[in-house]
């Protein structure tokens, strides 16, 4: 798998001539291999998922409701993603989650709740994920047959199994179930259905939150693909399209909110919008990094500390606000280039219909793009995150070019170094320099791989410029 990483096309169509197998066979039995190890390596060294989604598990078996008995920071469809083992579980009261002491307060370290309940629970979580995980493969497969052609598809199978393999977090986080989603309304929205992109952007919206801003790209897209001289041609041609996926997408979000307000409390879904914002600086975080650097240059005190609220490890420094404000400056920067990039290329004239890899490259870069710029600007950037924007980006990983090289580049640096900061984690906490080097590392091939984003996009609108003279 890792021979697919080093040239994404023709080493690994040397490698499939040398198996005998069809692409899709190797795939499928690359993807046995890999994923039994990973099952085998979450048992035997019970690497279980999030407590905390064991102890939502726990409660509602106990008859106490999300939103309404308790406060979750989650949305409705991550908290259906959380409590469905323990629906499966329901028929084994001796294995089933159950409200566990462990996390009683005061939460001083990382709960160690009941080990059978919490294996049965974790076990039935990876098996889920599992699933999901099959689904992304076939999603990859397919998207990449759609919107690169038939030959990229096996080495973009290759490298989504080698990336997700070494950074893990598979069986143990919902993240990839975004991923999912988000490649599925991608590819919908390439084959140019009016509806099933806005439901599967809802969706991932309603697991994650902060998927909405992808909106503006969807609306940019169609508007590209609709003939008409001017913006408002454009615009005017594509409205009932434009109009009936937007309302698909508020409704979808809107209802669960609603729903949730009337039958708990409006402060249960402001509670589950602002509990992020309240959040320390997670030690793996760019914010963090950037309070590290500072404190060490000015001489100040910096420790990490055990969060209970989200059973985190945060860096706690006097210059927290200010790392926090500099993270924020980067985040709106970015956010501002991409939206300059989606306006730029509605300077298009007539109607971009080709369904060539520029604008399949402009699309994906334009999906990526603000899922990144969040993740860089958040208090929080676990390894975990990038099975979000993993599905797409191994397509961009697969293209040629010198920003899909750089994309590529970027993002396996990010695994490697990511894997790292997981291998090092005891002395990043004590903040050894060595360690808290690989971290910053791995954060800056996180601002790379977004700025990336920026100039694939519009490299790659450029190329289309070129190659339509009605443009």
């Amino acid at each position: 798998m890792l021979a697919a990483l080093a040239s994404p096309q023709t080493r690994a169509h040397h490698l499939l001539a040398r198996t005998g197998l069809t692409g899709t066979q190797a795939l499928w039995a690359l993807w046995v291999l890999s994923r039994a190890i990973m099952l085998i390596a979450t048992v035997t060294g019970a690497r279980w998922c999030d407590p905390w989604f064991y102890h939502y598990a726990g409660e509602l078996q106990a008859g106490h409701l999300p939103y309404r008995d308790l406060s979750v920071e989650y949305p409705p469809l991550a908290m259906a993603l959380i409590l469905a083992p323990a629906v499966l579980l329901l028929p084994w009261a001796a294995i089933s989650p159950r409200p566990d002491a462990a996390f009683n307060p005061p939460l001083l370290h990382l709960p160690a709740p009941d080990p059978a309940r919490y294996a049965a629970y974790g076990l039935a979580f990876a098996l889920i994920m599992l699933v999901v995980d099959a689904l992304a493969l076939v999603m990859v497969i397919r998207g990449a047959r759609a919107m690169l052609g038939a030959r990229p598809a096996f080495a973009a199978g290759a490298l989504y199994l080698a990336v997700t393999f070494i950074m893990g977090g598979v069986l143990q986080k919902f993240d990839l179930v975004v991923g999912v989603l988000l490649l599925y309304a991608v590819v919908a929205l390439w084959r140019g259905r009016p509806i099933a992109p806005w439901l599967a952007l809802g969706a991932s919206v309603l697991i994650k939150g902060f998927p909405l801003f992808i909106a503006p790209a969807f609306l940019c897209f169609i508007l590209l693909r609709t003939r008409g001289d001017t913006l408002m041609e454009r615009w005017i041609a594509a409205r009932r399209r434009l109009g009936a996926g937007s309302a698909v997408f508020a409704g979808l979000i809107v209802a669960p909110a609603l729903l949730i307000a009337v039958w708990a409390s409006p402060q249960a879904v402001w509670h589950t919008v602002i509990y992020h914002a309240g959040r320390g600086l997670e030690i793996e975080s760019v914010p963090a990094g950037i309070a590290i650097v500072l404190s060490g240059l000015l001489r100040m005190r910096v420790v990490t500390a055990f969060h209970a609220q989200d059973l985190s490890r945060v860096v706690i420094t006097p210059l927290d606000g200010v790392a926090n404000a500099l993270a924020a400056l980067l985040g709106l920067w970015l956010a501002v280039a991409w939206l300059w990039a989606l306006a730029n290329s509605l300077r298009a004239r007539g109607q971009v219909a080709e369904a060539s890899s520029d604008l399949a490259g402009w699309l994906l870069f334009s999906v990526a793009a603000p899922m990144l710029s969040f993740m860089v600007a958040f208090g929080a950037l676990p390894l975990h995150y990038l099975l979000v924007v993993a599905p797409l980006g191994v397509l961009l990983g697969v293209s040629i070019g010198h920003e899909y090289s750089r994309w590529r580049v970027s993002l396996v640096s990010i695994v490697v170094t990511g894997a790292l900061v997981i291998g090092v984690w005891g002395s990043l906490r004590a903040l050894a320099p060595w360690a808290v080097s690989i971290l910053l590392l791995r954060n800056g091939a996180w601002v790379a791989l977004s700025v990336t984003c920026m100039m694939g996009m519009n490299h790659a609108f450029r190329r289309l410029v070129e190659r339509m003279p009605e443009l």
